[in-house]
């Protein structure tokens, strides 16, 4: 009778327990009230980008040199026109297709690179883990806008080399991270474990530790692409990114200063996109920490 109960126990605590889990994430959701504003804005963000090919939105690199400096709510130009009469809104919506895709593939990038480095060198230890982190320690001397001018001064302007260079900039901190991670891990009984039956390093590596990271590389992910959003746009307003006419934000920013005063929306509009893009995005980082409980 007793062997019975406890066992009727465990089957109904496995019934009820993926319940218990999405009760507490839904708890967790519910209290984050700020997590919850950064997913609606970014969700908001994604949502018109994605629609842009779908509006029926002015060309954004078209001149209209009698509409120039038109203001906000201007009859066919919603949030009024640049110093060359092209549309602010479309350039805006079109500009943050390239921003957040420029922030994503840079992200991917760093992460692709930063990963596998920092699995091989948190697990195998030893000479090659000393090399590798005084490596990284070098790297993270220099200020990553240091750093990524360095290397957009030797490639040269544009918005690829701007990408690879705040890409490289980033992968120091991805390999620090993860390092830290994976010293932790493994040395969890199911990674021993999992060693102790004869399994190779490539298969403890893939399928014992890499699972375990998943969490922390999407909050790392979420947030570092707001990083890396904002230090693209960065050197695009230094003329080392994107460069005209190209509708990115950064590239927007550094064409509106010399109007700042008469025409000031025209600086305004990308600045507050680029604000509420990258607000939005650590946000929500922090909301999914919260539900996946990640300590980072």
């Amino acid at each position: 009778m007793k062997e019975y109960s406890a066992s009727l126990r465990n089957r109904t605590q496995a019934v009820f327990e993926p319940n218990r889990a999405s009760r507490g994430w839904s708890r967790k959701v519910r209290r984050n009230l700020a997590g919850l504003f950064g997913i609606v804005v970014l969700a908001a963000i994604v949502v018109v980008l994605l629609l842009a090919p779908l509006l029926r939105l002015p060309d954004p690199l078209a001149q209209d040199l009698t509409a120039s400096l038109e203001p906000p709510r201007t009859p066919g130009h919603l949030l009024g026109t640049d110093q060359f009469g092209r549309d602010l809104l479309s350039r805006l919506i079109w500009g943050g297709r390239i921003s957040i895709a420029v922030g994503i593939i840079a992200s991917l990038v760093a992460i692709g690179v930063g990963l596998p480095v920092a699995l091989i060198s948190g697990y195998m230890g030893g000479r090659l883990d000393s090399f590798i982190m005084r490596t990284t320690d070098i790297m993270l001397a220099f200020p990553y806008i240091l750093l990524a001018l360095v290397i957009v001064g030797i490639s040269g302007p544009g918005l690829l080399n701007a990408l690879l260079a705040v890409a490289i900039a980033n992968i120091p901190f991805f390999v620090r991270m993860i390092r830290s991670i994976v010293l932790t891990i493994s040395h969890q009984p199911f990674v021993e474990a999992t060693v102790a039956v004869g399994a190779t390093t490539v298969y403890v590596l893939r399928k014992a530790i890499l699972p375990s990271l998943t969490p922390y590389l999407v909050v790392a992910f979420t947030t570092d692409v707001g990083w890396l959003v904002l230090e693209t746009s960065g050197l695009s307003f230094l003329g080392l990114g994107a460069q005209p006419p190209l509708p990115e934000w950064g590239a927007m920013l550094a064409e509106a200063r010399p109007y700042l005063v008469i025409a000031p929306h025209v600086a305004v509009i990308p600045g507050l996109a680029i604000f509420l893009l990258v607000v939005s995005l650590n946000l929500t980082g922090d909301l999914l920490q919260d539900v996946l409980d990640v300590e980072l």
